[in-house]
C-alpha cells in the first residue's frame, strides 16, 4: 500500500552551498587572475610580436588603404591624387629642393616624403628657405637662408603651422595593412566594451559583424598577400601563446597551481602541432568541402545537366555541413585551445568537444558567455582608467617644471582612446629626439600592457567557460584536467614504462607536499 505525503510535514534545510550550485561567478575570477605578471609576460609577448611582424610589413610596403579604415573600401583615384597634390604643396612650400624628391611623374610615398619634409624644415627653422622668408615682413627676399633668423615668436608660430600641415596631411594619406586592421580591431573591441556598460546591444552585435566578417573580408579583397602571411603567424603566436595561457588558467583553475612562464611555453611548445591544427582543421574541413562543391558546378555543364539537377540536392546537403562547419567553428573557437590545454587531446577529438558541447547546451554557453563578456568590459575600465591616469598625471607632473619638447607627445590618453598623440612641438636636436623616443616607447609598454590583459583575459576566461561547459555536459568535475603521467585526452594513467613527451613539459602541474616543502 502507498504512503501518502503529509501536506503538513516540513523539509528543513541546514545549508545550500551556493558556490557548486552556480558556478558561472568563477569566470568572474579571470578579471584579476588575468593580471597575474606570468600571464601578462606571455600575453606580452604575444602583443609585441605581433605588433613587430605587423610593422615591419608596414615599414617594406606601399600604404592604399582608405584613411577612413578598411570598412570604407579602396581609395579612390581622386583620394589618391588629392593627398598626392597635397603632399606636392607642402614639399613645395617649404622649399625641398628638387635634388632630393624623385620626379614629379612618380607616386609619393607619404610616410618618406613627410620624414623628407620634416628633416628640412628642422635644419632650416631658423634660417627658412626663400617661399617661407617671402612671406616675412622685413626679411630680405636675397638674403641667405642660412644667415637669416627669423624671432622666438615667429618660429613658435611657423612650427605650429607646420605641424597643423603635417597632421592634415596624415589625416589624408592611405593607411598601411597592420595599421588599418589595429585601428579596426581596436574600433570594434571600443564599440564592444561600450555596449556593455550602456547596455547596447545592437552596438555589440554591428561591432562583432564588423570584426568577425566585415575585417576578413576587406582585407582579403584589398591585401592578399598580409591577410595569408599575417593569418599564418598570428595563427602560430595565438596556438602557442594562447595554449601557454590556457594551460595556465586550467592548472590554477583545477587545482590553486600557478605555472612559472616557462612551465606554460614548455607544455605548449612540445604540443605546438597539435594546438596550431586545433585552430585549423575546421576552417580545412570547410575548404574542402566548399571546393567540391565548385567542382560539383561542372556537373550542371550542357548535357551533363540531367545528371546534375537531380544531383543538386547533394551539393545542398553539402551546403548544410559548409555552414555547419563555419558557424560551429565561429561559436565554439573559444573552447578550441581550452580543450586541448585541459585534456591534451587530439584536434578531432577537441573540435567534437567544443560542437557537442555547443549543440547540447546552447543556453549555457549563451549564458556563460555574457558574464565573460561583461567581466571582459569591467576589467577593462579598471585596467585603462589605471593607465590612463597613470600616463596622464606622469606627463603633467614631470612636465610642470621643464619645457622640454620631448614631453609634447605625452599623456593626453582617454579610457577608450589609448593611442598615444603626436607631438605638438618640433624636436630640435639629437637628445630632444632621443628623450621624445624614450618617453614615448616607455608610454607603449603601458599601453601594450594594457592589450596584454586583455589578451590574458580572453584566454582565462575561455578556459573557465570550457571547464563549465564540460561540466554541465559531461558532469566532470572542473578540478579534473589531464596531469603529466596519464594518456593524452584521457584520465586513465599510463604504464610505468610509458611517459608521454608533455609530462616532462609541466613539471609543477603536481602540488609538492608538505614534507618536500620542508625539506627544500
Amino acid at each position: 500500500m502507498t504512503a501518502v505525503p503529509d501536506p503538513k510535514k516540513r523539509i528543513i534545510v541546514d545549508g545550500v552551498d551556493f558556490a557548486s550550485l552556480f558556478q558561472f561567478p568563477r569566470i568572474f575570477r579571470a578579471v584579476t587572475a588575468a593580471m597575474q605578471p606570468p600571464r601578462l609576460v606571455v600575453a606580452l609577448l604575444m602583443v609585441v610580436a605581433l605588433a613587430a611582424i605587423g610593422r615591419t610589413w608596414d615599414a617594406f610596403t606601399e600604404a592604399d588603404i582608405s584613411p577612413n579604415g578598411l570598412l570604407a573600401g579602396p581609395m579612390s583615384v581622386e583620394e589618391i591624387q588629392r593627398t598626392q597634390d597635397m603632399l606636392w604643396d607642402a614639399l613645395d612650400e617649404y622649399g625641398v629642393p628638387e635634388s632630393r624628391l624623385p620626379a614629379r611623374t612618380s607616386r609619393l610615398d607619404p610616410r618618406r616624403a613627410l620624414a623628407e619634409l620634416e628633416r628640412w624644415y628642422r635644419t632650416h627653422r631658423e634660417g627658412p628657405p626663400p617661399r617661407i622668408r617671402a612671406a616675412i615682413p622685413g626679411q630680405p627676399a636675397g638674403q641667405s637662408g642660412e644667415h637669416a633668423e627669423l624671432p622666438p615668436g615667429t618660429i613658435r608660430q611657423r612650427d605650429a603651422e607646420f605641424l597643423e600641415t603635417v597632421e592634415r596631411i596624415r589625416a589624408a594619406a592611405p593607411m598601411d595593412a597592420f595599421q588599418a586592421t589595429i585601428a579596426q580591431v581596436s574600433d570594434c573591441f571600443n564599440d564592444t566594451v561600450q555596449g556593455v556598460i550602456y547596455l547596447r546591444p545592437q552596438r555589440i552585435i554591428e561591432a562583432w559583424r564588423d570584426l568577425f566578417i566585415g575585417l576578413p573580408v576587406e582585407l582579403w579583397r584589398q591585401e592578399r598577400a598580409f591577410t595569408v602571411v599575417f593569418g599564418i603567424v598570428f595563427i602560430l603566436i595565438a596556438a602557442v601563446g594562447g595554449g601557454a595561457l590556457c594551460r595556465m588558467a586550467a592548472c590554477e583553475t583545477a587545482g590553486r597551481e600557478r605555472l612559472r612562464v616557462r612551465d606554460a611555453f614548455d607544455f605548449s611548445f612540445t604540443i605546438w602541432p597539435r594546438l596550431v591544427m586545433t585552430l585549423i582543421l575546421p576552417l580545412l574541413i570547410a575548404a574542402i568541402v566548399a571546393v567540391v562543391l565548385l567542382l560539383f558546378g561542372l556537373l550542371l555543364a550542357p548535357w551533363l545537366d540531367v545528371i546534375g539537377g537531380p544531383l543538386y540536392g547533394l551539393a545542398v546537403l553539402l551546403g548544410f555541413v559548409l555552414a555547419f562547419m563555419l558557424i560551429g567553428y565561429a561559436v565554439g573557437l573559444p573552447m578550441l585551445l581550452p580543450a586541448v590545454a585541459c585534456e591534451n587531446c587530439d584536434p578531432v577529438d577537441a573540435q567534437q568537444r567544443a560542437f557537442f558541447y555547443l549543440l547540447n547546451r546552447p543556453l549555457h554557453l549563451l549564458g556563460y558567455a555574457v558574464v565573460a563578456l561583461i567581466g571582459l568590459a569591467l576589467g577593462y575600465l579598471v585596467v585603462a582608467l589605471f593607465a590612463s591616469l597613470m600616463l596622464n598625471f606622469t606627463a603633467a607632473l614631470v612636465g610642470a617644471l621643464t619645457g622640454n619638447s620631448a614631453l609634447s607627445g605625452a599623456g593626453g590618453l582617454a579610457l577608450f582612446d589609448l593611442a598615444p598623440r603626436s607631438p605638438g612641438e618640433i624636436h630640435e636636436n639629437w637628445h630632444n629626439r632621443w628623450a621624445a623616443w624614450t618617453v614615448a616607447f616607455w608610454q607603449r609598454v603601458v599601453i601594450d600592457l594594457v592589450a596584454a590583459y586583455i589578451v590574458s583575459y580572453l584566454f582565462s576566461a575561455t578556459t573557465t567557460m570550457y571547464l563549465l561547459m564540460r561540466r554541465v555536459c559531461d558532469g566532470q568535475d572542473i578540478e579534473e584536467i589531464w596531469r603529466p603521467g596519464l594518456a593524452p585526452g584521457t584520465l586513465v594513467p599510463l604504464p610505468r614504462t610509458e611517459v608521454h613527451p608533455a609530462s616532462a613539459a609541466t613539471p609543477t602541474d603536481e602540488p609538492e607536499d608538505d614534507a618536500a616543502t620542508e625539506r627544500d
